[in-house]
């Protein structure tokens, strides 16, 4: 297994990776922060112990809702908070709008869904 410094995987932005949950209807957004301070030069670092993650603020998300679906809930979790956080959202031409709250390492964000009914 390689040995990676602190700076090896050092990015701006979280990535982001979706799934569904095998029962109900849902879709958690996973964001993971890789952004942390420099150690110091040459130093390899003792794993978790030296890490000094730099928080994301907020992210802001523009999702395409699967066809026949609506949002009726979004909520965010994270360790830091690991309670859910019902965001606001705003729907319109199958696209879903919300903010993320500030997270250090991992975000997860629930998008409810439901049926679309027709009319």
């Amino acid at each position: 297994m390689p040995n990676y410094s602190n700076d090896d995987h050092r990015q701006e932005h979280p990535s982001v990776s979706g799934s569904r949950p095998a029962q109900g209807n849902e879709i958690d957004l996973h964001f993971v922060n890789c952004n942390r301070e420099p150690g110091p030069e040459g130093y390899r670092g003792k794993g978790i112990a030296d890490e000094k993650s730099i928080a994301v603020e907020s992210i802001k998300v523009d999702f395409i809702i699967p066809e026949g679906s609506r949002a009726v809930k979004v909520e965010a979790l994270s360790p830091e908070k690991p309670e859910p956080q019902e965001l606001a959202f705003e729907e319109s031409d199958g696209r879903l709008r919300f903010d993320v709250p500030e997270f250090l390492v991992y975000g997860l964000a629930r998008i409810h869904l439901e049926a679309e009914s027709g009319g």
